[in-house]
């Protein structure tokens, strides 16, 4: 698949017979968190977690260089942004790998203590830590790739998830647990300016959550396994 097609410059036209497929970048970013996550702990992450910082700024910069290289382009039609782009998806790819491997970890790490406290893992893997960390969490990823690649609609799901798990579990609850810990030494300046945080990013879960619950209504008729 090429990283770069004809889909470009705003010009609807060239993207009329281009049919943008997920499954493909699902199963190529399944087979690279399979990877990643057979690093021990998250601090092992802090490379891959800058990656994912710098990410945005790199195709901001790009879509910003080339709007200003290319002008305003005549005609121009903006039914293009609601397509998917192969370079938008690579950069995605790269900024949510870091999200992916801090979660996806804590999680494995917790499936296997908890298999190695009710004495379910054979005593081979327990003298070969790698070997339990490959089996567990190559599996896991295998599966949550294969969910992605089978539900139609995982980019509302996505959406859905962002509303109602990370915005809440990244945002605001820092915020809430700072502000629970410093509660007899925090200023009022400070304290207002976290509840108006906290509010802000309340309203941005819940437009994220009806937003994704919209789409999925929307287009569920045109929803076909391994879209």
């Amino acid at each position: 698949m090429a990283l770069v097609h004809d889909c470009a410059g705003a010009r609807a036209s060239a993207c009329a017979q281009f049919e943008y497929v997920a499954w493909p970048w699902a199963l190529a970013f399944g087979g690279a968190m399979a990877l990643l996550v057979q690093v021990p702990d998250i601090r092992s992450l802090v490379g891959i977690s800058l990656i994912g910082a710098l990410t945005p700024f790199v195709y901001g910069s790009v879509a910003l260089v080339s709007m200003i290289a290319a002008g305003r382009v005549p005609s121009a039609s903006h039914s293009i942004i609601q397509r998917g782009s192969s370079f938008g998806t690579a950069m995605n790819m790269c900024q949510v790998s870091a999200s992916y491997g801090v979660f996806g970890i804590g999680l494995f790490q917790a499936i296997e203590d908890a298999l190695k406290q009710r004495s379910l893992v054979p005593a081979e893997l327990l003298t070969r830590p790698w070997l339990l960390r490959l089996a567990v969490r190559t599996s896991g990823v295998a599966a949550f790739t294969f969910v992605a690649t089978l539900i139609p609609f995982f980019n509302q799901v996505a959406g859905l998830n962002g509303g109602l798990a990370v915005l809440p579990m990244c945002f605001i609850a820092p915020i809430l647990m700072y502000q629970v810990y410093h509660a007899d030494s925090l200023p009022l300046w400070r304290a207002l300016l976290h509840w108006a945080l906290v509010a802000t990013f309340g309203c941005l879960a819940c437009v994220a959550t009806v937003g994704s619950v919209t789409l999925v209504i929307q287009n569920a008729s045109s929803y076909h396994l391994f879209a």
